[in-house]
């Protein structure tokens, strides 16, 4: 048996997950999140053909995959009154849009002393999240606000 870390909708810690390498990608996705779901290995834009073995697709022992039933997530970044959106692969990780919302095609400020705290939350987001673990149900969009980082002491 294969373990394999997998991040999915609604929940923002990974899960340990075993399955042989011998299952199909699809056999994973319909496991973590149910028929429907496509599987992405961290940092990859494309989501795994579903019917490649886990072994054909590269998903090694402890692995961090990431489930989602959406494709692509909507996402939004308010600062200053400005709001920024963009749309990305749900394994795209929160440090990742961080680097984007202070960069020039965003709100062009300087990323250290920001994070990126989600509207229904309390507190900031873990950077090696991924966006798509914010989403819930069938929304496939992530409401996000840049703000100033309280304990930066930069």
């Amino acid at each position: 048996m294969t373990q394999v870390f997998v991040r999915q909708q609604g929940q923002i810690e990974p899960a340990r997950r075993e399955a042989a390498p011998s299952s199909t990608v699809d056999e994973l996705a319909a496991l973590c999140a149910g028929p429907g779901a496509r599987v992405w290995l961290e940092g990859s834009e494309e989501p795994l053909a579903g019917g490649a073995t886990l072994e054909e697709a590269g998903v090694t022992e402890l692995r961090t995959v990431h489930v989602s039933l959406c494709v692509s997530v909507n996402v939004e970044v308010n600062y200053g009154g400005d709001t920024f959106r963009r749309s990305t692969a749900p394994v795209m990780r929160i440090d990742e849009i961080l680097t984007w919302a202070t960069g020039p095609e965003a709100a062009g400020i300087e990323a250290a002393g920001h994070v990126l705290k989600h509207r229904d939350a309390i507190g900031e987001i873990d950077g090696g999240a991924h966006v798509g673990s914010l989403t819930v149900g069938g929304d496939c969009a992530v409401r996000l606000d840049l703000t100033p980082d309280e304990n930066y002491a930069g």
